[in-house]
């Protein structure tokens, strides 16, 4: 399988997408460049999640996704991982941070750790302008469906609430001793309409279905993937 690769711009003021520059009969996976968003900001970002998954166990506990403690009141928002909905069921073998980034007055900066001093800083500076960025290039390309689609201009984008939700994940996949047994995550599809995802350039392992077949998802400095969602 070739994956479709766009070239989001090659300047801060983004052009419109070519309607051309999506394949109709592509998968839902699209990889992008040139998509303004600065190098050293993409590396950043890497950087300051690694230093919170290295934090002890007590610490990262401290913004946990179960409210209670027991397991019962799971949380969207916070560190762990998926919610347990019954005895026999398989976790993923992932740790994970999630946060709600958008709307700004719905953050909830409970969650937003103070320790490493670093990720504090980075979310409260850095990682709006990440969302603003990648807000635009989910726009640019949801114009390009209209176009694709021969519908009217904007279609998708005045489907988006100004209050939409806009989550960032960090995802850490911990040694494990018998890695023949499990997957870092299950199969799945994403929900919502978009996820843009910036994953660890030496890392591979990610998937994507199609026609029933898995094809690996090749990496590459600095590149995005672009998800359609559910």
């Amino acid at each position: 399988m070739v994956m479709t690769v766009i070239q989001v711009a090659k300047k801060r003021k983004m052009p419109n997408l070519k309607a051309q520059s999506i394949d109709r009969n592509a998968c839902a996976m699209t990889k992008a460049t040139n998509h303004g968003i600065e190098e050293s900001l993409m590396d950043a970002m890497m950087s300051v999640s690694r230093e919170f998954f290295r934090q002890p166990a007590e610490e990262k506990q401290k913004c946990s996704n179960l409210a209670d403690g027991n397991g019962k009141d799971y949380q969207v928002e916070g560190y762990g991982s998926d919610k347990v909905v019954s005895e026999d069921q398989v976790l993923n073998w992932s740790d994970r941070l999630q946060l709600e980034v958008d709307p700004e007055d719905e953050r909830n900066l409970a969650k937003w750790r103070r320790h490493p001093e670093s990720f504090r800083v980075f979310l409260q500076g850095c990682a709006q302008e990440y969302a603003s960025r990648t807000k635009k290039i989910r726009d640019l390309v949801l114009r390009s469906i209209d176009k694709l689609l021969k519908i009217e201009e904007d279609y998708f984008v005045n489907q988006i609430s100004n209050k939409a939700s806009g989550f960032a994940r960090f995802n850490y996949y911990p040694p494990c001793p018998r890695p023949d047994l499990v997957l870092g995550l299950m199969p799945h599809s994403d929900s919502g309409l978009l996820t843009i995802l910036f994953n660890n350039d030496n890392v591979g392992g990610l998937q994507v279905q199609r026609d029933g077949r898995w094809y690996n998802v090749p990496t590459k400095p600095h590149t995005l993937l672009i998800n359609l969602a559910d």
